[in-house]
C-alpha cells in the first residue's frame, strides 16, 4: 500500500513541531504527534491575529472560559479570541482547535485506521448504498482496474474515457485541501489522463463530473459547491451537529478554503447565516465576486444530505466524529464526494456557525473526559493500542518465542520477534526429521545465494521431512514472513482491512455467509450497517436459532469463533442467557454474527460437524490473478472448525480436482486418510473447486494494495463457493508447501527478484 513510511513519519513530526509548518496533500496529518499539531494550529491561529488585528478577551472573558473548562481541562483562550473576533459573538462553548484535534477527535476515531479507511478507491464497496459521482476506472497499488475491479491495462482506461466530454481525476488519499483533484475535458481528455497516469504511482480514481443543482450552480458557477455535514455516533444514533455550504470563489473549481472558498454556516431550516469564514482569517458578508448576500439563501436538498450522512456513517463506526462534503445534483439528490473520517478541521465551521457541538457540548464532553463518574486517565485504552502491543508482543516474542493464535497481534511483531517465534516453534519438529545431506545443502544455498546469504536450511528439512520430496526453490518461513509477505502487502494495513465486519460491503457482489448483526467499536450495527441499540440487535441475534458468532479481526486458527444452536423447545430466556453469555465472553472486540453455512455434500462426507474451506493462494502479479496452490482444509474430531491449530489437516489439491495423496497437521504428522470417516485422500476428487477459484479471481482485484492473500473458501449446498475469510497477511507457508510443493512454483524467481533486487 503507497502510505508513508517510517522515516517520513518521523521527519514530519520533528519538522512540524519545529517550525509549525506542514505541506498540504503530501504530509500525512494522521500520523502526526500531538505536539506537532498543536504547534501548526497555534501558530496558523497567531498569524491570523496578527494579520487581522483581532481584539483581546477581556479579563471577564478569559475567566469565563477558565471556569467552563476546569472540570475537564486546562485550555489556551486564543482559539475563542479568534472564534470571538471572526463570528462577532462570544461563548464559552467554543472548541479549541488543538484540543479538538489532539484529545477529542483521537478520543473519537482510531486515527491510524482513518488513514487506510479513508481511501476513495474503497468508496464504491464501502457506501454501496450510497449515490456517488460515477467511476470510469480506478488505480489502487500501481494497478489500473475498471469500476467493476477487473484488472485492465492503460490502453483500456484510456479507450473508457476518450469520447467523454469531461471527467474528474483525484488523488485517493491524503488529498484535503483539494490537492490532488484535477479536471479533464474535450479533445485532449485522453492525452491528458495519460499524462497523469505517467507522471507518478499514486492510488487515484477516475470520475464522471458533477452536474450540481442550479441553487448550487448559482453560488459559484465554476465549481462543484458542497455541504460540509459533521456527525457523531452517538451510543443510540448518528448525531448531525454542524452543516455548513463550502463556496468556491475567482477562477477555482473546487470549493476548499485553500483554493480560495469559504464556509458558510446553515441553519436547521437549510437557510445560509450571514458570514462566510475564508482563508487566513477573512470574514466575508458577500461573495468576493459574483457580489450577492451570503445569508438567507434557501438551500435545496439539506435534509435528505443529512439523511444521508445518517445511512452511511455506520459502516466507518471505528471513527465516531466524521466530516462529509455532499454535493447536489442536478435533480435535488445528495452525492457524497468524500468523508473525512479524521483531521477535517474546526476552525471555519466554529467562526461562521458558532460552537462546535451546540446544544451537545456538555454531553461530549462529559463522555471524553469522564467514564462512569470518574476523570479519565488518557492512558485507559492503552492496553488495546497498538503501541501496547508492539511494545508487549515483540517483548514476549524476542524474550520467550510466545505466540498464540488471537491473542498475539502479527502486524506489529518486528521480524527478529516473528524469527524467534519461528525458531521456537519448529526445534521439536527439527528433531522428527532426518537431516539434508551436504550436497542438498549446497543445492539451497546455491538458489538462494543471488537474493539472501547464509538462508537456513531448516525449513527445507521439514518441508522434505514431511513431504517426502526435496526442492531447493521451498520458501523458507523466515524468508516468507520477514521479507516476502512485508514487501507485498503492508502488514499495519492488512491488520485494518482484515476486518470481517467490513467483508460484506469491501467484498460487494461475493458470496458470504448471510450477516445478522454486527458490533462494531462497541457500536451494534444491522445486516445493511444501520444503527441498532442493543435491545434491537439481540431482538435480531434471539430470532435464529443456529448462529456463528466471530472476533471480526485478530481470530486466526479459528480463535475467537463461537457457535450457538437451538430447538424449538429452547425458553427465550435460556436463549438470551447463551447469547449474552457468549457476546461478554468478546466483549473486547468487534464481531459479526452470521447464519451457518450448510455445505456441499462432497465436502460434508469427508467430515460432517466441520466446515471444510478450500485455502486458495493468489498473487497478483504481472497484472493478473495467479492462483500458486489449492489446498482442502478438514476438520477432525468434534471440531466445528478446520483450522490447522484447532488439529485440522491440510491436503493439496490438484488441477483437476483430486486430492495428494498426503494430509498435514500442525504437530509436524502425516497421514493418508482422515482419522475420523477413514476416507482415503487420493480416492478423493472433487467437482467443486472451481467455483472456489473463480470467486478468488474475482474477488483478489477488489483488494489490489495486498498482492499476496491466502483465501478460506466454503462450498454451499447450492455448489456456490462462500467467502469465509481471507488472510491478507501471514497466511501461512508451511503446510501450504508440504502438500502442494513450493509455495510460488513457477513464479518463485520473478517474486525473489522482485523482493530482493528492485
Amino acid at each position: 500500500m503507497r502510505y508513508r513510511k517510517g522515516k517520513d513519519i518521523i521527519g514530519d513530526n520533528i519538522y512540524s513541531a519545529l517550525t509549525g509548518e506542514y505541506t498540504e496533500g503530501i504530509t500525512d496529518l494522521n500520523t502526526l504527534c500531538n505536539v506537532a499539531l498543536k504547534r501548526i494550529l497555534r501558530k496558523k491561529n497567531l498569524k491570523m491575529i496578527e494579520e487581522n488585528g483581532y481584539r483581546d478577551l477581556t479579563d471577564k472573558e478569559k475567566e469565563e472560559i477558565k471556569k467552563r473548562y476546569a472540570k475537564y481541562t486546562d485550555i489556551d483562550p486564543l482559539y475563542h479570541r479568534v472564534y470571538t473576533a471572526r463570528s462577532g459573538f462570544f461563548s464559552t462553548d467554543y472548541i479549541p482547535e488543538d484540543l479538538y484535534a489532539c484529545t477529542i477527535e483521537r478520543f473519537y476515531t482510531d486515527r491510524e485506521l482513518a488513514r487506510f479507511l479513508d481511501n476513495k478507491c474503497y468508496y464504491d464497496s464501502f457506501f454501496a448504498n450510497i449515490r456517488q459521482p460515477e467511476s470510469i476506472a480506478l488505480r489502487m497499488n500501481g494497478y489500473l482496474l475498471s469500476k467493476d475491479r477487473k484488472i485492465i491495462d492503460k490502453d483500456d482506461v484510456l479507450e473508457l474515457i476518450k469520447d467523454r466530454k469531461e471527467a474528474v481525476v483525484k488523488k485517493a488519499f491524503n488529498s484535503e485541501g483539494g490537492k490532488g483533484i484535477e479536471f479533464i475535458s474535450g479533445e485532449s481528455i485522453a492525452i491528458d489522463l495519460k499524462k497523469i497516469l505517467e507522471r507518478d504511482y499514486d492510488d487515484l480514481i477516475i470520475q464522471e463530473k458533477i452536474m450540481q443543482h442550479k441553487d448550487y450552480e448559482a453560488l459559484h458557477p465554476g465549481s462543484v459547491n458542497t455541504l460540509r455535514i459533521m456527525s457523531l455516533i452517538t451510543r443510540d444514533e448518528v448525531k448531525i451537529f454542524k452543516t455548513c455550504i463550502r463556496i468556491g470563489a475567482g477562477d477555482g473549481k473546487v470549493d476548499n478554503i485553500t483554493s480560495g472558498g469559504f464556509f458558510v454556516g446553515i441553519d436547521e431550516e437549510g437557510i445560509t447565516m450571514d458570514k462566510g469564514a475564508g482563508a487566513d482569517g477573512k470574514v466575508l458578508f458577500e461573495h468576493p465576486d459574483l457580489k450577492y448576500k451570503l445569508g438567507g439563501i434557501k438551500l435545496t436538498g439539506v435534509d435528505k444530505a443529512k439523511e444521508m450522512v445518517k445511512k452511511a456513517h455506520g459502516i466507518m463506526a471505528h471513527c465516531r466524529i466524521a466530516a462529509w462534503d455532499i454535493a447536489i445534483d442536478i435533480n435535488g439528490e445528495p452525492v457524497l464526494i468524500e468523508t473525512n473520517l479524521s483531521m477535517a478541521g474546526i476552525g471555519n465551521i466554529q467562526s461562521c456557525s458558532g460552537p462546535l457541538f451546540g446544544d451537545i457540548t456538555n454531553e461530549v464532553l462529559e463522555e471524553v473526559f469522564y467514564k462512569n463518574g470518574y476523570k479519565r486517565q488518557f492512558n485507559d485504552g492503552f492496553k488495546q493500542s497498538m503501541t501496547y502491543h508492539y511494545i508487549y508482543d515483540n517483548l514476549r516474542g524476542i524474550i520467550n518465542g510466545f505466540y498464540k493464535s488471537g491473542v498475539t497481534r502479527n502486524c506489529v511483531l518486528t521480524n527478529t520477534a516473528l524469527k524467534r517465534i519461528d525458531r521456537v516453534s519448529v526445534q521439536k519438529l527439527l528433531l522428527r526429521y532426518p537431516k539434508l545431506s551436504e550436497e542438498e545443502k549446497a543445492s539451497i544455498r546455491e538458489y538462494y545465494d543471488p537474493y539472501v546469504k547464509n538462508v537456513p536450511t531448516i525449513y527445507h528439512q521439514i518441508y522434505k521431512g514431511k513431504s517426502g520430496v526435496f526442492c531447493p526453490d521451498y520458501i523458507p518461513e523466515e524468508q516468507y514472513i520477514c521479507d516476502i509477505t512485508r514487501y507485498l502487502s503492508d502488514r499495519r494495513a492488512a491488520s485494518y482491512f482484515d476486518h470481517k465486519c467490513y467483508y460484506p460491503r469491501l467484498f460487494t457482489g461475493i458470496k458470504q455467509p448471510e450477516t445478522i448483526a454486527m458490533r462494531i467499536n462497541g457500536i451494534w450495527l444491522d445486516d445493511e450497517y444501520e444503527m441498532a441499540d442493543k435491545k434491537r440487535a439481540f431482538k435480531l441475534l434471539l430470532k435464529e436459532k443456529e448462529s456463528v458468532y466471530k472476533a471480526a479481526c485478530f481470530s486466526e486458527g479459528g480463535a475467537g469463533v463461537r457457535f450457538l444452536s437451538f430447538s424449538d423447545e429452547t425458553k427465550r430466556e435460556k436463549r438470551a442467557e447463551e447469547i449474552k453469555t457468549v457476546v461478554k465472553s468478546m466483549k473486547h472486540g468487534d464481531l459479526i454474527v452470521q447464519r451457518p453455512v450448510r455445505q456441499y455434500k462432497e465436502l460434508s462426507d469427508l467430515h460432517p460437524s466441520s466446515v471444510n474451506t478450500f485455502r486458495i493462494v493468489s498473487l497478483i502479479i504481472n497484472d493478473d490473478v495467479k492462483i500458486l496452490s489449492t489446498s482442502l482444509r478438514l476438520g477432525v474430531g468434534d471440531s466445528k472448525v478446520d483450522n490447522g491449530s484447532s488439529g485440522g489437516i491440510y491436503i493439496g489439491v490438484k488441477e483437476d480436482g483430486s486430492l495428494g495423496e498426503i494430509g498435514a497437521l500442525d504437530n509436524g504428522d502425516v497421514i493418508t486418510k482422515h482419522p475420523d470417516t477413514n476416507v482415503r485422500f487420493s480416492d478423493v476428487r472433487l467437482t467443486c473447486k472451481d467455483a472456489a477459484l473463480e470467486l478468488v479471481k474475482k474477488a483478489h482485484p477488489m483488494i489490489a494494495h495486498f498482492r499476496l492473500v491466502s483465501w478460506d473458501i466454503a462450498i454451499d449446498e447450492k455448489k456456490e463457493a462462500v467467502l469465509i475469510e481471507c488472510n491478507l497477511s501471514l497466511g501461512g507457508s508451511d503446510d501450504v508447501q508440504v502438500v502442494n510443493g513450493p509455495f510460488f512454483g513457477e513464479w518463485t524467481k520473478q517474486v525473489l527478484d522482485e523482493v530482493y533486487h528492485k
